[in-house]
Order: C-alpha cells, then structure tokens, then sequence
C-alpha cells in the first residue's frame, strides 16, 4: 500500500477514487506523563519511551487505515493527513492519534515508489544487505522444517507472505514438539496467516499452540468481529469457549471504529451464545460419572463448574484464573462500549 501526504497527482493516473477512509486509536493519556516523570532515558534531546509509544500507534493506525483501504480496493492512500489530540472528560483523560486520508487506485507503476528497475545501479551496501536476504530465505526454503533458519527473518525483520506461511505451517505441525522460541516466531506473523487454522482446528489445537496464538493476537491488536463470531456459533463447545478469550485479553489499543462490532459481540453472547457443553459417561472403580474435555489442555474432566480442572487448573471456560465467568466477559465488552461512546461524544 503506497502513502501519500500530496494530493497533488493527475486525474488521468486515479483509476478510481474511493473516498476517505480514516483511523482512529485512543489510549490513556498518563502514558506520556509517565515517561516524563523520569528523564533519565533521554538521549540527544529526545526520549526514547516517548518516540516509541507514538511509533505504536503510528504504525497501529497505518495498519488499520490500510486494510480500510485494500478492503475497497485501493492501492495507495494520498492526501494523508495526521491529527494528534488530548481530550478529557468526568475526570478521565485520553491522548487520541488519527489518520485520515483518501484511498484511490492508481495506475500500475505509480503506487510502486519502491519498486527498483532492472537497469538500476544498487551500491555495495544495499546489495550486501539483499544478498543476505536472499541467502536467508533460500535456507528455509531449502531446510522448511529448520525453525532455526528464521532467527535472521525476525533480527532483520526480512518477512514476505511466503515466509510467514512458511512458519506458520512448522509450528501448527501436530507432530512437531513445541520449543520455547516458537512464541516468538509466531508472534512475528500477523494473525491472519493463521486465523483459518484456528477456525478449522480450534478444538484440537493444543494448550501450548492455543496459549502461542493468544500472545501473537495481543502483540498485533487482533480484532476481527466476523471470525469471532464464527469462533462463537462453533458446534464444538471447546471451539466456542476458547474464543472467548480472543475478546478477553487486552488489547494494545482501541479504535472508536470497533464499537459497533463490540455491541454486536455483546448482543450475541447476551442471546445467542451456545453455552452447553457436551458430556460422556467414564465408568470407574466407584461407578460411572459424567466427563467432558476440559477446553484448556483438552484432558477429560468432571461435569462440575463450580471446580477448576484437576489436570491444569483451568476452570469451565478454560481460563486458569477462577474468577473470570461469562458474565466478567459480557461486563468487560459492556466497558469497552460505554468508554468508546464516551470518547465519540467528545
């Protein structure tokens, strides 16, 4: 996707013009105090916490502002403007960064700015660099079950689509033993490259590869209502309760443009949601009774809510911490709602 703050380019080069499309993200306001209350990370006028929390939500705002765009069809955003705001309210402050811009699609060539001619003269340096890169990506391609091969992929941040299907392929491998760098491998591929395996395989994937996929989620922001509600209208019990967690956790930001998709998740949990869970009779030395598999480490458990699971300690939902029940969810989406409407009214 090209980025563009001129909107100075000719008609006959937008082949179509599709509108404004915009981003908004909102995050407490103490953040930047907090950096400013220690100044000792300063270097060269400039403080190193502070450039990087606006560095995330740039780059935050970019990525969705962009899928705006893609999603009608455009392939370069021009006349980009960027606003940054303090807004405060009933004794609740919060810093707002927004992008506003318009999606077109230009004519072949002229969104490719980056794109190097074939004739083009690359100095020592950059080719040194893309040799490496390609040095790099033939390994994998060569040795594809090598996890190994990709420790220069995320030093170099030297991704591309294949890459990340690549990976993705080698750590949802069921035969394959987990190692503890996985999690930061998979945490580099944005969810999208594995959201239909989590579709398709949600109530086989194991603990390790379900709580992997969880910490990608929380880096990357994931938020995407349709395939939640897919997650949430599951025939498997196991697949609908361990897609509760993918609105649980914390996100990194939240945009005013999700808060319609929040009160469709609520209404939908409220009077929708499947909570039956399917059970089967164990017989043992002291009669038969009745079990289920727990939805966290998938190992058969006791029909009994009110217990957390003897195996993993998770309770029927599959959250280890006891006190989250469906109604702390319904409460937690309900708080979204009401601050996104706060901020929206400001």
């Amino acid at each position: 996707m090209f980025f563009s703050t001129s909107d100075n380019y000719d008609q006959s080069d937008i082949v179509e013009n599709y509108g404004l499309v915009d981003s908004t993200i909102v995050i407490g306001a103490n953040i930047f105090r907090d950096v400013f209350a220690g100044l000792r990370d300063i270097v060269g006028g400039e403080t190193k916490g502070y450039k990087k929390d606006l560095d995330k939500l740039k780059n935050a705002v970019e990525e969705e502002i962009k899928i705006k765009a893609s999603k009608l069809g455009a392939n370069a955003i021009i006349a980009i403007k960027v606003d940054m705001d303090e807004i405060s309210g009933g004794g609740k402050s919060m810093f707002m960064y927004q992008m506003i811009g318009t999606a077109v699609k230009l004519k072949d060539g002229i969104a490719e700015p980056n794109s190097v001619n074939k004739a083009e003269v690359i100095d020592f340096d950059d080719f040194t660099e893309l040799r490496k890169r390609v040095a790099a990506r033939n390994r994998i391609i060569n040795e594809p079950n090598k996890i190994n091969n990709f420790r220069v992929i995320i030093e170099k941040d030297w991704w591309d689509e294949d890459l990340y299907r690549n990976l993705v392929n080698i750590i949802f491998d069921s035969n394959r033993e987990l190692i503890p760098e996985d999690i930061a491998l998979l945490s580099a591929v944005p969810p999208e490259f594995y959201i239909d395996i989590i579709k398709a395989d949600l109530a086989t994937i194991s603990k390790t590869r379900f709580f992997y996929c969880i910490e990608s989620m929380k880096k990357h922001n994931w938020f995407n209502v349709n395939d939640i509600l897919e997650i949430l209208k599951s025939e498997s019990y196991i697949t609908r309760f361990r897609g509760l967690h993918f609105i649980y956790f914390n996100r990194l930001n939240y945009s005013i443009d999700d808060l319609n998709d929040y009160k469709v998740l609520l209404y939908f949990l409220n009077n929708n949601f499947d909570k039956s869970i399917t059970t089967e009779n164990s017989k043992g030395v002291f009669g038969s009774k009745e079990v289920h598999q727990c939805v966290n480490c998938l190992v058969n458990r006791p029909k009994d809510e009110g217990k957390s699971c003897p195996n993993c300690g998770a309770n029927f939902l599959g959250f280890r911490e006891e006190n989250i029940q469906l109604k702390n969810i319904y409460y937690k989406i309900l708080s979204i709602i009401n601050t996104l409407e706060f901020i929206s009214k400001e």
